[in-house]
C-alpha cells in the first residue's frame, strides 16, 4: 500500500511530498530542511546537506550593516565552491539551491534588495521573528523577494501569523512550536507545541488557500520517528536545527 509521502525505489531514494516536489529540480530528495542558526548554518554545513539530498540554509543573521554583508557574501562563497567542485557531482550541474535565513526585525530593507536579492539571486529565502515586515516601501518583504523569482518561506508560530503568511503569499510555512524550539520563536504565553500548532495549519492552509503552501514543522524533530509523525499529521517535510 502507497500513498503520496512514499518512498521510490531509486539507488538514491527520493521522498515525494509536495516540499521535495517543488524543488525536484535541485535534488531535492529528502523533505528536510537545515534550520538557518545564526553563526551555526554556514557555507560548508548548507552544501554538505545539499549533498545528502536535503535542502541546506545559510543563516544571513541580523543582516543590517557592513559586517553581517561580508559575513554572508564569505558564506555564499563558501557554498558556491562546495557545490561545484569535481567531487559534488550530484549538485555540481548548477542544481543546488541557494537558501538564505534572516531575522526578520533587524533586516536592512535595502541592503536585503540591493545586496541579496538583486547580487545572488536566492533560490529560497525564509524570514521569522517575524515572517512579514510591512517596512518595505509599498510592498512587504514577501512579494519583494517573490519579485526575484525566489521562493519564501515564513517561519510562525501561531495560527494568526500562519494566516497572515498565507495572506501575503508565502510559499512555504514553517510551524515552529515555542515549548520545543529554540533560536528566535514566538513568545511561550502564545504559541504552542509542536505538532498541535502543525495539525491545526495544515488544515487552515487546506481549507483556506489554492494551491496551499507547502506545511513542514520545527521543534524537536530529531529522527526518522519525528519526521514520520509531522508526515502522519499532513505535513510535506521537516526543518531541523540543533
Amino acid at each position: 500500500m502507497t500513498n503520496n509521502n512514499n518512498i521510490s525505489n531509486n539507488k538514491k531514494k527520493l521522498w515525494n511530498t509536495k516540499f521535495t516536489q517543488l524543488f525536484s529540480s535541485h535534488h531535492l530528495r529528502v523533505p528536510i530542511m537545515g534550520a538557518p542558526m545564526a553563526g551555526v548554518s554556514g557555507g560548508k554545513l548548507a552544501a554538505a546537506a545539499c549533498r545528502a539530498g536535503a535542502m541546506g540554509f545559510i543563516a544571513a543573521g541580523h543582516f543590517n550593516n557592513e559586517e553581517s554583508r561580508i559575513h554572508l557574501e564569505r558564506e555564499i562563497q563558501i557554498f558556491r565552491e562546495d557545490t561545484t567542485s569535481n567531487n559534488n557531482s550530484e549538485v555540481s550541474s548548477g542544481a543546488a539551491l541557494l537558501a538564505i535565513g534572516f531575522i526578520g526585525h533587524s533586516l536592512c530593507p535595502k541592503q536585503f534588495e540591493q545586496q541579496v536579492l538583486q547580487k545572488h539571486r536566492p533560490d529560497v529565502v525564509q524570514f521569522f521573528a517575524p515572517a512579514v515586515i510591512h517596512n518595505f516601501g509599498t510592498n512587504n518583504n514577501i512579494a519583494i523577494a517573490k519579485s526575484y523569482g525566489a521562493k519564501v518561506m515564513a517561519q510562525i508560530g501561531t495560527a494568526s501569523e500562519a494566516q497572515e503568511a498565507m495572506d501575503a503569499g508565502v510559499d512555504i510555512i514553517i510551524c515552529q512550536g515555542s515549548p520545543e524550539a529554540g533560536g528566535h520563536g514566538v513568545r511561550l504565553e502564545l504559541g504552542t507545541g509542536t505538532l498541535s500548532l502543525t495539525s491545526h495549519v495544515v488544515s487552515m492552509v487546506q481549507q483556506q488557500a489554492s494551491p496551499p503552501p507547502v506545511v513542514l514543522a520545527a521543534g524537536g524533530i530529531v529522527d526518522g520517528r519525528g519526521l514520520a509523525a509531522a508526515l502522519a499529521l499532513g505535513c510535506d517535510g521537516v526543518a531541523i536545527g540543533t
